[in-house]
């Protein structure tokens, strides 16, 4: 996995909130630890940050499948990056959507601690859905190969947030 999100959280580290630590990815890694039918699980990834009283934690994991499609898992703790969480979380609370010929986009909630973004790339197929959870975590599921964001979601739902703290 690429750390693409820890230099921005580095930079902005004056500005973020603090609470307790984030959960190690390992943990992070069990929530995600699903099985997916006709998908086979690569080796999971993970990444714990510690700077400047900021915590952040985030665990990925990609399935693949014969017909060479993906769906990759990626489960992110900000904890103690609650700046991080509103800016992530903003756009659906607020009830935009849109609909192009390029991307149909808007809010979705799959039970009152599951709320967040779905979208789907028409002429890509690519599906997206982000949750937020229990105000602390980020769920993301991304495919390919798909029409709409039904399935994306059922995967969201086999995620074991139950289990976090």
């Amino acid at each position: 996995m690429k750390h693409f999100l820890v230099l921005p959280l580095l930079l902005s580290g004056l500005f973020l909130s603090a609470q307790n630590d984030a959960v190690h990815y390992e943990v992070l890694q069990k929530a995600i630890d699903i099985q997916i039918e006709g998908y086979e699980a690569e080796e999971p990834e993970g990444t714990s940050v510690n700077y400047n009283n900021v915590s952040y934690s985030v665990a990925t994991v990609r399935f693949t499948n014969a017909e060479g499609n993906y769906i990759n898992v990626s489960l992110m703790d900000y904890s103690t990056a609650l700046d991080m969480y509103s800016a992530t979380t903003m756009a659906w609370a607020m009830g935009f959507s849109h609909d192009s010929s390029e991307e149909k986009a808007g809010g979705v909630a799959l039970n009152e601690d599951m709320k967040g973004w779905e979208s789907i790339k028409k002429k890509t197929g690519v599906a997206s859905v982000t949750f937020g959870v229990r105000d602390r975590y980020i769920l993301v599921i991304e495919m390919d190969g798909q029409s709409g964001t039904e399935k994306a979601k059922s995967i969201a739902k086999k995620v074991k947030v139950n289990t976090l703290p």
